[in-house]
């Protein structure tokens, strides 16, 4: 066996990454459909280009979903803590 424990834990993606991962491919498939548009109509392409580029490379939003999904844990947490360290003092 060639793998260890961070290419199990890279591998398990959570529920709240998965979802983080479907709105963000929707934001993704809305900013293709505006940038074909502008692109045209007004020869507006560099919004086409930036969906095409987030498109083609899906692991950059999960790895972008799961950072999103630790930043609202951190935020959803942070209360918790500072209530008990509070009251440790």
């Amino acid at each position: 066996m060639s793998g260890d424990i961070g290419d199990i834990l890279e591998s398990f993606e959570g529920p709240r990454t998965l979802q983080y991962f479907v709105v963000l491919l929707m934001i993704v498939v809305g900013v293709l459909a505006i940038g074909s548009v502008l692109s045209s109509l007004y020869g507006i392409y560099w919004i086409e280009d930036i969906g095409l580029a987030l498109a083609e490379n899906p692991m950059a939003l999960l790895n972008l979903a799961g950072f999103l999904a630790l930043i609202a844990l951190l935020i959803t947490i942070t209360p918790t803590i500072l209530k008990y360290v509070g009251e440790l003092y």
